[in-house]
């Protein structure tokens, strides 16, 4: 007696808080320690089972589907309406203990129950003990009697004042137990010196006993820590290394003036290649020297002998290139103090020019230090993580602000939510100068159709595209608040709001500072996929990853909770509304979510709430689709609504799953699926509800993004699960198992492989992303493409540009010339018109009525209908031919017309 049992067990249950150390205990918690306590005497016997029952955090439905098997165990049946202040203290106790075994928690705690009640039910609640027990059921029971002990315990810990005397087979310390009462031998209890040693950490769960299993999990903790903090370090110097190489080479550079030899011939400058990158002449141009230039070639033509001077970047191979031909003379090249002469002279014209090597710079002292600040970055980032993991086992966490840190870190996300998009969306980053004329391949899409929709046409009846028409409407409200900053404000806010939840999924598997970390590889990972930028997936996101929290935070709580809250299920059916209005196959993570939470419903009768959820949900799904439904339908535009968010989707997809991949496909597929891979593999371990859904949703999004046509922005929808997969791969479990056999090794450096494989994908796609958006920020002038559009263009009169339509024609086009179409069907006519007999007809009867004046055609016209009206009633007005794309821009007007 006074051991300290019970104050054990208290802090266990999360009761009392330990003043030094932690204790982690994995699951729901039953606790036994005061049967008598949390009932009302005033209340009748089934008045205080619901009672009990909701202090421990069930429903009432739950308990309206338990409490018969819980009177019946109790032997209260006949006692149910009486007051509780008339049971004797047995029989209170009985209700109690009814109650607690029930449940079927993941940890029991007993203090010293098993002895309540008479002979019969002692018999019983030792029997449910076994059964509890058989059943996986972590129970840790305090009692004197050593009988009970031996039968139902096969671990043993022996207190004598507060302090461990023993720990280990039930047998064994049993019988030291024994010896000890009978004088045989001392308690043999730790010396002061050990016994004062701050931070012990108690780890209560099914694989890890308390003190030898938890010396060797601190152990592998730290294994783990160094590893995960080199790899990350690793990673960060890599990255220093890179970045660092080539800012020092940036600011090396070399001056180059070139002057053309007296009365050899004509120079002609093209431009210069430096470790495989092409730089134009005009880039780095410090003095022209009267040289004149052709904007349409790009290049320099020497006058008289005044030189062209240039900055030259850094680099290991280095050319210059020269047209070359009869006429061609010699050019004198002064570089930092050396002289080249390049003969340009050649028998025949050369066309794309003729590249001569100049020295190469000596860069070792770059790369030298470029290597100095990589192992500095590697020496603070392995360091740092340590002292933040040391820092974070060594604090109390019971007495940090949480809640002050974790709304600094939400303001934090805005920030870091508003770089990423600035540097990283090339498609509606305000960093991306406009002369660029650059909106992405599909953002092209949508910027026309918001343009059209914001400027008075409908869309669907106006000008008609395969999407949902919520993306349009995201465009048009971005284009109405700003051209430049709107859209881009309108990421930045769902793309922040994906994020915030990001962290609330991993918050409520494993805290908050893993929560903050969990958004940070979330981040990472969205560089990774994210292909332009706003598109559908895009904005899809905020709205699945909040109904992915909602999911986690149900399937968190108590796994005996049966029962489905209504008002969760309304937001997935805004979700579903939402997806529908964006993209519908985005919505297949929450569909696999749905799926299993339905079934299990179903499974334990609980018909009521599902039909609630249903409600619920289509209330949500009515809710945003309808207002959509009766607008179109109002425009005459239903059938067309349909066909390009529901019926267009299906074609496609089947279509797409009919042609299948390359290998070079599933290479990219699996690794853009190995956040599932990674909640596929740790899923069986949770051996609960979690588990189950979480696998069910990710082998259906997995199998239907491989089925699909391969484009990296389609796996944005897999972020739902990074926050899922980070959670459970770093929950201290999977790493402990490490030290339980050969095949436990494998698999758990299996799940190192694949996170440290994905860190380098995820790295190489940040630095192309980022050269990616470096070539568009670095254009200073129009391209070729761009100038003979507008130059044709200005042929149409300005009176008669409201009759103008492309054919084949990119979206792009009709943003550069700032002219709406006259036809709801607007681009890419050949590939439409085969996905649609209905539209094919729609487009031969349009070019059949003579409504448009103009017909600009890109390549040539594959519908022999549409080919043969064109010939007979319009009249080629103008043509160019685009070396640079291989591409005829036809300009075609109505016989008659001019």
């Amino acid at each position: 007696n006074g051991a300290g049992k019970s104050t054990l067990l208290k802090a266990v249950a999360g009761i009392m808080e330990p003043t030094r150390g932690k204790i982690t205990a994995n699951g729901d918690i039953a606790a036994l320690l005061e049967l008598g306590s949390g009932f009302d005497g005033d209340l009748t016997v089934k008045e205080n089972a619901y009672l009990r029952g909701a202090m421990l955090g069930y429903t009432k439905e739950f308990m309206d589907s338990t409490y018969e098997q819980i009177i019946d165990f109790a032997e209260l049946k006949e006692f149910e309406n009486r007051p509780f202040k008339q049971l004797s203290s047995g029989m209170k106790s009985r209700l109690a203990f009814s109650i607690a075994s029930l449940v079927k928690p993941d940890i029991l705690i007993l203090d010293e129950v098993l002895s309540v009640g008479d002979g019969a039910f002692q018999e019983k609640s030792a029997k449910k003990m076994r059964e509890i027990i058989s059943q996986g059921a972590t129970t840790i029971l305090v009692s004197h009697s050593l009988e009970q002990i031996r039968e139902l315990c096969n671990k043993v810990l022996w207190l004598d004042h507060g302090r461990q005397v023993a720990f280990g087979d039930s047998a064994e310390i049993c019988d030291r137990y024994e010896a000890f009462l009978r004088g045989e031998c001392p308690a043999e209890m730790p010396g002061e010196e050990e016994a004062e040693k701050p931070e012990a950490v108690a780890v209560v769960n099914d694989d890890l006993p308390i003190t030898e299993d938890a010396d060797k999990k601190r152990k592998l903790f730290s294994a783990k820590r160094i590893i995960v903090s080199f790899v990350l370090a690793l990673f960060c110097a890599a990255l220093a290394f890179n970045l660092g190489q080539q800012y020092f080479a940036g600011n090396q550079v070399s001056r180059v003036e070139i002057i053309a030899q007296e009365g050899s011939g004509e120079v002609t400058f093209r431009g210069a290649a430096v470790d495989g990158r092409w730089i134009n002449p005009t880039d780095g141009l410090i003095d022209d020297g009267g040289w004149v230039y052709d904007d349409g070639q790009v290049v320099y033509t020497a006058v008289g002998d005044s030189a062209l001077v240039f900055n030259l970047p850094a680099g290991e191979a280095r050319t210059l290139t020269f047209n070359a031909g009869p006429d061609c003379g010699v050019a004198l090249i002064d570089i930092d103090g050396e002289h080249f002469e390049f003969n340009l002279w050649n028998e025949n014209l050369v066309e794309l020019g003729q590249s001569y090597n100049v020295s190469t710079l000596i860069i070792d002292n770059i790369v030298l230090t470029a290597v100095v600040l990589a192992i500095l970055v590697f020496t603070v980032v392995f360091c740092l993580i340590n002292a933040l993991v040391f820092w974070y086992e060594h604090i109390n966490i019971t007495q940090m602000k949480w809640n002050r840190i974790e709304k600094i870190w939400i303001l934090i996300l805005l920030s870091l939510t508003i770089c990423i998009l600035y540097f990283f969306s090339v498609s509606s980053s305000p960093k991306v100068p406009e002369i660029a004329n650059y909106w992405g391949e599909d953002g092209s899409f949508y910027t026309l159709c918001g343009k059209v929709w914001a400027e008075g046409g409908i869309p669907y009846v106006d000008i008609f595209e395969q999407k949902g028409p919520i993306i349009f409407l995201i465009y048009k409200i971005g284009y109405i608040l700003s051209p430049v900053w709107g859209l881009f404000a309108i990421q930045c806010g769902f793309l922040w709001i994906a994020f915030v939840c990001s962290y609330f999924i991993a918050k409520e598997m494993v805290g908050v500072l893993k929560g903050i970390i969990a958004s940070l590889v979330t981040m990472a990972f969205y560089v990774f996929v994210m292909d332009e930028g706003a598109l559908t997936e895009d904005f899809n996101l905020p709205f699945l990853m909040f109904s992915t929290y909602l999911i986690i935070k149900y399937l968190l709580s108590n796994n005996k909770v049966v029962s489905h809250p209504a008002k969760y299920a309304f937001v997935y059916g805004v979700t579903c509304g939402i997806s529908l209005g964006l993209r519908l196959t985005n919505c297949v993570a929450i569909c696999g979510f749905i799926l299993p939470i339905c079934l299990m419903l179903f499974i334990n009768k609980q018909y009521k709430n599902i039909l609630q959820n249903m409600m619920s949900f289509l209330l949500g799904f009515m809710l945003i689709v309808l207002p959509f439904v009766i607008y179109f339908a109002a425009n005459g535009a239903l059938y067309d609504l349909t066909w390009g968010t529901l019926l267009y989707n299906m074609y496609y997809a089947g279509v797409a799953a009919s042609l299948g991949h390359s290998l070079h496909e599933w290479l990219k597929i699996v690794i853009y699926l190995l956040p599932i891979i990674i909640c596929c593999i740790l899923a069986f371990e949770q051996k609960s509800r979690i588990g189950f859904t979480v696998s069910v949703s990710a082998v259906f999004t997995a199998v239907l993004l491989s089925k699909l046509f391969f484009f990296q922005h389609y796996y944005i929808i897999v972020l739902t699960f990074v926050p899922i997969a980070f959670s459970w791969f770093l929950q201290d479990d999977n790493w402990a198992k490490i030290n339980l056999g050969r095949y436990k090794i494998s698999y758990s450096f299996l799940l190192i492989a694949i996170v440290i494989i994905l860190t380098m994908e995820i790295y190489n796609a940040a630095i192309n992303h980022n050269i990616w958006m470096n070539s568009l920020c670095n254009i200073d002038k129009e391209s070729s493409y761009v100038i003979a559009i507008k130059n044709q263009i200005d042929l149409i009169p300005c009176d008669e540009r409201e009759l103008v339509i492309g054919y084949n024609v990119r979206p792009d086009w009709y943003l550069i010339t700032d002219i709406n179409p006259c036809y709801k069907y607007y681009t890419n006519q050949d590939w439409g018109m085969k996905m649609s007999k209905k539209m094919e007809q729609e487009n031969i009867d349009f070019y059949g009525s003579l409504t448009a004046k103009w017909i600009a055609v890109q390549g040539v016209i594959g519908q022999p209908d549409i080919a043969q009206i064109i010939e007979d009633k319009y009249q080629l007005y103008n043509s160019v031919y685009l070396e640079d794309r291989a591409l005829y821009l036809n300009l075609y007007a109505r016989n008659g017309t001019v």
